[in-house]
């Protein structure tokens, strides 16, 4: 595909006339009716984008993508954004850490998984995280034992995106219990029909109920479901996480950079920035420059994965960067919006059909710091790897009297 000027207008022009004519009409009421439309109406648009050929604009054209570069793939999200085409919320998994994990590691049997997800037809959700090994990914304790062409699996998992909506699993798993804790780890994919699969999903603060804990009572999975070789699943598991970065920043940024105007638009209604020395307008002119930098930051990150390439330490920087941003722009528009912002806390689960309203919103940033890797596992790593920081030596234990 062409990066030039004239090329970019061309999909551009291209791509606008094709969702004028195909973007569904009245698709926030049918999303709003249940958790069931609210599924569906993400994989009959999912089909839809497939159909066209623009599903999966990062994928290689081997594997029914476009092989956008990153201009392109910013017209691309511009273009649905514009049309106000569904969010493709339950398919964030399946269409990044998916497509990228079994296009590096998979072998032509796994491949075959593709399709189903250009086509909608398989939502995907990660299982790495654990009650006691988030932050310490390392220290997972779900285990899998070979049984002749199976593997047994044995635990749980948390805080699993869209998990109660899935029909498949990257799950990672203990498979040599005797080894060091980075060397034991292997990769599977699992089915989520299978017997002795329980998922519950998780309610927030916010009424939204988007992550799911995943029970694994003796899970029967094929051997041939494992990526790569037995022990490699925290080095494949790299791949997974670095492709959660960029695209998903990218949109986040965007999204905070058009909801920010929706704040300025709100304060000046209110009369809060005509003063010269208004503290509202210092507030939001800080902001205003640092979610700039961060839209720039995240188009350079999109750039250097554009073929799943490496971003370097960009990614933590973004992430740790946008998290905070993101909470501090909340509470100036809380502090600024005063109690006009709470007038109205909306209704718990409009997970697409409408923008949350402030408070709601202002709640939800308080994830990020989480989601993905805490904000203070994102300070250790900058510090020990880019810094070059000392790693802080473990306190010793209070001496019992």
């Amino acid at each position: 595909m062409s990066t030039t000027g004239a090329g970019l207008d061309e999909l551009r022009a291209r791509l606008r006339s094709w969702l004028d004519e195909h973007t569904p009409l009245g698709w926030r009421v049918r999303a709003a009716e249940s958790d069931a439309a609210f599924v569906q109406v993400q994989r009959e648009w999912m089909a839809t984008l497939d159909t066209g050929g623009w599903a999966v604009p990062k994928w290689p054209v081997e594997h029914g993508g476009l092989g956008a570069t990153v201009a392109e793939q910013v017209v691309i999200a511009e273009e649905l954004q514009r049309a106000d085409a569904p969010p493709l919320k339950v398919f964030d998994i399946s269409l990044n850490h998916t497509g990228a994990t079994l296009i590096h590691h998979g072998t032509e049997a796994q491949l075959a998984h593709l399709p189903r997800i250009r086509s909608g037809k398989a939502i995907w959700c990660q299982g790495f995280s654990e009650p006691d090994a988030g932050s310490d990914l390392a220290s997972l304790a779900t285990r899998a034992v070979r049984d002749g062409d199976h593997y047994i699996v044995s635990g749980q998992k948390v805080w699993s995106s869209w998990g109660h909506h899935a029909d498949w699993c990257l799950l990672l798993v203990r498979t040599n219990p005797e080894a060091p804790k980075h060397q034991g780890i292997s990769y599977l994919l699992v089915d989520l029909t299978s017997p002795g699969v329980e998922v519950r999903p998780l309610v927030q603060m916010t009424g939204n109920a988007e992550f799911s804990e995943i029970f694994l009572d003796e899970v029967s999975v094929p051997v041939e479901n494992l990526i790569g070789r037995e022990g490699d699943g925290w080095a494949i598991s790299q791949t997974t996480l670095k492709t959660e970065r960029g695209a998903f920043l990218l949109r986040r940024s965007r999204a905070l950079d058009d909801r920010f105007a929706e704040i300025v638009h709100a304060v000046r209604g209110q009369g809060l920035l005509e003063r010269p020395d208004s503290a509202v307008a210092h507030e939001l002119a800080g902001d205003y420059g640092q979610i700039k930098i961060l839209v720039e930051l995240c188009r350079r990150i999109v750039g250097q994965e554009a073929s799943f390439g490496s971003a370097g330490w960009n990614p933590s920087i973004a992430k740790l960067f946008e998290a905070e941003l993101a909470q501090r722009v909340g509470r100036h528009a809380l502090s600024a919006l005063g109690l006009g912002a709470q007038r109205d806390v909306g209704v718990p689960g409009a997970l697409l059909t409408e923008q949350p309203p402030w408070v709601l919103d202002h709640l939800e940033t308080f994830g990020l710091k989480i989601a993905g890797g805490t904000a203070e596992i994102q300070r250790n790593i900058l510090g020990e790897k880019v810094l070059g920081l000392p790693r802080e030596p473990a306190a010793p234990e209070a001496r019992r009297p």
